[in-house]
């Protein structure tokens, strides 16, 4: 997880060949809402401060205001 002026990007990583035992992510963000978010490039509806993402190698949460 890395934290810049305009937002976090987050990598998802995973070792072995486990299967996952979850189909997706729950993100909570506290203080802030996104104005934008990105899975692996592609863009999705800006969601509410709670929401669920599918398994990614990279999400990307873009926030006003920091």
């Amino acid at each position: 997880m890395q934290r810049d002026g305009e937002g976090l990007t987050v990598e998802g990583q995973t070792e072995g060949d486990y299967p996952l035992p979850y189909s997706a992510v729950e993100v909570c963000l506290h203080g802030v809402t996104p104005s934008q978010v990105g899975v692996d490039g592609e863009p999705l509806p800006t969601p509410g401060q709670q929401f669920a993402v599918g398994m990614f190698r990279h999400l990307r949460i873009e926030v006003d205001g920091n």
